[in-house]
């Protein structure tokens, strides 16, 4: 039976973040199972998410431009949204102020950088 491949969205203005992360990503799932895009900013993930849909989407917090919470909050109020119940993970070097964060009908959680990885690893296989 053909299963049919994950999709996860990488949302950080470091470049070598999302190089890490798809790196922890490939060395713990198989390849064939899941795609992995990248957007270095908010504007370029919302591009992304109108495309797509994705079951897992991966977001810096502070970026410029648009940063995490305005990405997920046009995200959530989009009607058109693909992504309105996807799971979101977003990651930040400092404990970032949430109360402005509106997850809408999906899940919204939060992990510190430096992080695990196997903490990460164990996050995405309960929510992908």
């Amino acid at each position: 039976m053909q299963h049919s491949k994950k999709k996860i969205l990488i949302c950080d203005d470091q470049y070598d973040f999302y190089e890490t992360l798809r790196f922890i990503i490939n060395e713990y799932l198989d390849d064939n199972l899941v795609d992995v895009d990248f957007s270095e900013n908010g504007l370029d993930a919302l591009l992304n998410t109108s495309k797509t849909k994705y079951d897992l989407i991966i977001s810096d917090f502070k970026m410029p431009g648009i940063n995490g919470v305005e990405f997920v909050n046009t995200l959530r109020s989009r009607e058109s949204s693909k992504n309105k119940k996807t799971p979101i993970l977003m990651f930040s070097a400092y404990r970032p102020n949430l109360s402005e964060l509106d997850a809408g009908e999906g899940s919204v959680d939060f992990m510190s950088k430096p992080f695990k990885s196997e903490e990460l690893m164990e996050y995405i296989k309960n929510n992908i």
